[in-house]
């Protein structure tokens, strides 16, 4: 398992005031040049990151191998309240359990946060330099303690630390910092309707639960029946809001349009420098993946989620060698511990899938014709 190092940046100072007056332009800027970027298809070919595609001429036989071979699958019980898998090359549906449920997404809207921070930096190449300071929060997650208030950091930075640690530190200073934080989380909305996404919203970048509503809902409720469970968690004081089906979307979405962004997810631990611009703090600190299960099976990105109101949450983006097609598995509403165990079992039996499929296909290649020749 990998690991990454590392080292901040040097403090300097910004003037708040000039970041208000460029805020309306900017903004308007980057979603004039974010509506004109095409959404990636799901089987476009990525060169920069871990993941690798089989060849596309034997996509539609695999495609017909997928269909029978889940029939024959059985499928384990988990806590989760909703789960979802699917092949995004083929975008076939594998599994699914109230998928189309919304509920609390905790930090998984965290992965949006880094494609909108990414779309920023992009967009704006001049931010790509731009010193962060962390700003007096309370230290909530583990990666939290690595980044004292006062120090400075450069985005590309902080968004590792967000991503491997789940820090809300470091997404709160970079949705506050790059652009003002209402306009940051406006583009994370608009992101998600480029997307296609009708049934995702976010009020805020870290996944915290918000304890009075800071922005107004605008997604609807799907109504419950007596074949479904009922939604855990309020979604009216949420910080994000999807579904399993959705969540899965925009994961697949974000790696297909951001080679590398996601890439941290798949270490085991980050390590970074002691911050120059932090007092009394020496040596590194090593940052350890939150994902529990990363070594246990082949995870090629992942994000973990929790909070009280959302439950425990996980997604994972799973791929058994480069001639195998990847899949995508997410969990919604479990618990801090349960959705490990979950998604555990959701890829133990996706192995098996895979293996049959495998299996299909080598008899498949080769088998022969006899001809008998008169």
């Amino acid at each position: 398992m990998k690991k990454t190092s590392i080292s901040n940046s040097k403090a300097t100072t910004t003037n708040p005031s000039q970041s208000s007056m460029l805020a309306p332009f900017l903004f308007a800027l980057i979603v004039l040049v974010a509506s004109s970027v095409p959404v990636s298809t799901s089987a476009q070919m990525m060169t920069n990151s871990v993941i690798s595609y089989p060849n596309q001429a034997n996509l539609t036989n695999q495609t017909d191998i997928v269909g029978s071979s889940v029939a024959s699958i059985s499928w384990p019980e988990i806590e989760a309240k909703s789960a979802f898998i699917y092949d995004p090359v083929s975008n076939q549906i594998v599994y699914e359990k109230n998928a189309d449920i919304q509920r609390p997404t905790a930090s998984l809207l965290k992965i949006m946060t880094a494609a909108t921070a990414e779309k920023l930096l992009a967009t704006v190449p001049s931010l790509v330099e731009k010193k962060l300071t962390i700003p007096k929060m309370k230290d909530l997650a583990a990666s939290d303690f690595s980044l004292p208030t006062g120090s400075t950091w450069l985005p590309d930075n902080l968004m590792q630390i967000m991503l491997i640690g789940s820090s809300n530190k470091a997404a709160e200073t970079i949705a506050s910092q790059l652009i003002p934080r209402s306009s940051f989380i406006s583009l994370m909305n608009f992101n998600a309707k480029q997307m296609g996404l009708t049934q995702t919203y976010f009020r805020n970048p870290s996944g915290l639960t918000e304890e009075t509503p800071t922005i107004s809902t605008k997604v609807s409720i799907i109504p419950q029946t007596s074949a479904t469970s009922s939604t855990e968690g309020q979604l009216d004081i949420a910080a994000g809001v999807s579904t399993a089906r959705e969540m899965a979307k925009l994961m697949w979405t974000v790696i297909s349009q951001n080679p590398g962004l996601l890439d941290i997810t798949n270490h085991e631990s980050l390590t970074i420098g002691a911050p120059k611009t932090a007092k009394n703090v020496k040596g590194t600190t090593i940052i350890a993946n939150t994902n529990k299960i990363l070594s246990d099976f082949p995870i090629v990105f992942g994000k973990t989620g929790f909070t009280e109101n959302a439950g425990g949450n996980l997604a994972i983006v799973m791929q058994k060698n480069v001639t195998s097609r990847p899949y995508v598995i997410v969990v919604l509403g479990s618990s801090i511990d349960s959705r490990f165990d979950d998604v555990a079992k959701l890829a133990s039996t996706t192995l098996q899938l895979i293996n049959l499929q495998d299996t299909v296909t080598l008899a498949k290649s080769t088998a022969t014709t006899t001809i008998n020749i008169r």
